[in-house]
């Protein structure tokens, strides 16, 4: 990439963000804190949650990976809760 492009991609960054578009928008959508959907479900055993499947939209950091073969268990942690 040339320097005159380089220079060409940043004005037209600074005109969006100038135009109050954000050029690097979230891709997340509506999602519940995870302390809601721990509360929710905290409860529950797994007789009830098979009975009534639970569905949970979430975000955070990963802060752990755990790989077991084929099994890959995930820490997310928001907020401090995980």
């Amino acid at each position: 990439m040339s320097q005159a492009e380089r220079e060409a991609r940043r004005e037209r960054l600074a005109a969006l963000r100038a135009a109050g578009v954000d050029p690097y928008p979230a891709r997340t959508g509506p999602r519940e804190p995870i302390a809601a959907v721990r509360t929710r479900c905290d409860a529950l055993d797994a007789a009830a949650l098979e009975a009534q499947p639970q569905r949970a939209a979430v975000a955070g950091r990963i802060v752990a990976l755990r790989s077991f073969g084929k099994l890959v268990f995930a820490t997310l942690q928001e907020d401090g809760a995980r």
